[in-house]
């Protein structure tokens, strides 16, 4: 019962909401006055400054009566006042992102099982597990059943958003519990899930070219048939991600398209950007357009047929106003290039809710190209 309760509805953002504000009005009201403006003069900067940079309106606000909180605390018992802000702030990051959405995401986890111990895997079991697959860049691994059963499985290689980590799709995304749950109907058998540092650090953003391009499309692959017992035909292998790593997995079905048999876009940018395209340019390429061209998806995908029969799933948020348009205009172009290719607009935003349903929906077209869909 208890694993049910929901963490990220009306009722819960509003209660989060409370515990964050009651103690900042709280404290706020036994100030002296001119001690109450300087506090709201600082809440104003902050919230100004973060609006400028198109931070989440809810964060801009939270993170402000935080601080605010924080500069008004002046005395022992109002660290009970502090924590429960923190425990309201820690909410409202909740069900802006949609990371954890009921009680149950946090028990029901797969069981972690270091590396060098798989061979002791109780049969009919899954388990997840971490490595390091070349260049240094640390992995997150699901492993079903059937693969200790001696079966060579078909690989789902999963790119987080920057900022982000491997284990962002394990925990947050949830891909353990939703693989498990297919290869709990299909008796063990489900695909092997890589969740991958494609960007070399928490805040790194290397645009996916370069060493980046490379590890994905290339090393990372040879890297996990060393590790793993796996399908090595790797058009039965999919390439999928999250806005950077959405837009990454986009980038190499454009430029490296036999990498992978299918590639997965959720809530990728229209272009790869960091900063305007000018700055883009000038930083990642030198100030050479064309180089820069050669790695953009629209631009490669505007040649009518182009990506004849390449498979490609587009997903995004009916609420992301920062990247829905884009989406939709990448979903034309890559029909217009002859990709065999679907979009999927979901309820929410640049969120979890719309990564971890976008990857359910997608499980069939995942599955197919691995060759073990048996429905």
């Amino acid at each position: 019962m208890l694993e049910s309760v929901e963490l990220t509805g009306t009722l819960q953002s509003v209660a989060f909401w409370a515990a964050l504000l009651a103690p900042a009005l709280y404290l706020l009201t036994r100030q002296k006055w001119h001690l109450t403006a300087v506090f709201v003069l600082i809440f104003g900067s902050i919230a100004a400054a973060a609006y400028a940079v198109h931070a989440p309106l809810s964060l801009v606000v939270g993170g402000a009566v935080l601080l605010l909180l924080l500069s008004a605390c002046r005395r022992p018992g109002h660290a009970l006042l502090v924590a429960v802000a923190l425990v309201g702030s820690l909410g409202i990051i909740n069900t802006q992102f949609q990371m954890v959405p009921t009680v149950g995401a946090i028990t029901n986890r797969v069981e972690k099982v270091p590396y060098d111990k798989l061979d002791s895997v109780t049969p009919g079991k899954s388990v997840r597990t971490s490595v390091v697959l070349g260049r240094g860049r640390p992995a997150e691994v699901y492993l079903p059943p059937a693969y200790f059963q001696g079966a060579t499985l078909p690989v789902l290689v999963l790119m987080h958003g920057n900022p982000g980590a491997p284990a962002m799709w394990m925990e947050e995304g949830q891909a353990p519990q939703i693989f498990d749950e297919y290869q709990d109907a299909h008796g063990g058998v489900a695909p092997i899930v890589v969740s991958v540092d494609a960007t070399g650090s928490f805040t790194g953003n290397p645009l996916c070219v370069g060493w980046a391009h490379d590890y994905i499309s290339d090393e990372l692959p040879q890297a996990i048939k060393q590790f793993f017992r796996v399908d090595e035909e790797q058009s039965h292998w999919v390439l999928g991600g999250l806005s950077y790593g959405g837009t990454c997995a986009l980038q190499i079905a454009t430029t490296a398209t036999d990498s992978y048999g299918g590639y997965i876009d959720m809530s990728g940018q229209r272009e790869p950007l960091a900063g305007t395209k000018q700055q883009t340019v000038d930083k990642y390429f030198d100030g050479d357009a064309d180089a820069y061209a050669a790695n953009n998806p629209i631009e490669l995908m505007g040649e009518p047929g182009s990506y004849p029969g390449v498979k490609v799933r587009f997903v995004v948020g009916k609420q992301d106003k920062d990247y829905r348009t884009g989406m939709e205009e990448l979903y034309r172009a890559a029909r217009r290039a002859g990709m065999d290719a679907t979009l999927t607009e979901l309820p929410g935003g640049h969120d979890y809710r719309v990564w971890r349903e976008g990857l359910i929906r997608n499980i069939d077209f995942i599955t197919r190209i691995g060759g073990i869909n048996h429905d």
